[in-house]
């Protein structure tokens, strides 16, 4: 039990991280900021589905930590770099609906993040695998005796 909770601290840590960004970007007063009810929470749905499935199921260490992150710092990329956009307008050009760009950086940035955290942890276990079977002793020429 203790090498379980040892091998998953990293997402239990991270569900918390997560859990926590989503209170404050989700709360009432930050809605002013971003004016969405429910593309908040559908992401933290999604990086709580990833960091079980990564950090619970599968042990990784990094793709919980960065979904954790990216959850903060694609809010914070989206707020900083927005920007509105005309979606409808009529044949007059008279603008009919506006749209802004917030949720869009915000989810490729928590998506990009996600992804990299796949591939540092698959990189690291084939590093891993490559060292196990004596691909790679550690050891420089001096040390082994060459």
């Amino acid at each position: 039990m203790k090498e379980f909770l040892k091998k998953r601290i990293a997402a239990f840590v991270s569900l918390d991280v997560l859990a926590l960004s989503y209170g404050i970007i989700g709360s009432y007063p930050v809605y002013e900021l971003h004016h969405m009810k429910d593309w908040p929470f559908a992401l933290f749905i999604f990086g709580v589905i990833v960091i079980a499935i990564a950090g619970l199921a599968v042990g990784a260490k990094f793709t919980p930590s960065l979904t954790s992150a990216g959850y903060a710092i694609g809010f914070i990329a989206g707020y900083f770099f927005q920007y509105d956009y005309v979606v409808h307008a009529d044949s007059d050009g008279n603008v009919l609906e506006m749209g802004n760009s917030l949720w869009i950086i915000w989810t490729y940035v928590f998506v990009g993040s996600i992804l990299a955290g796949i591939i540092i942890d698959a990189s690291v276990g084939v590093v891993k695998k490559i060292k196990s079977k004596g691909g790679d002793s550690g050891k420089t020429a001096d040390e082994a005796g060459a």
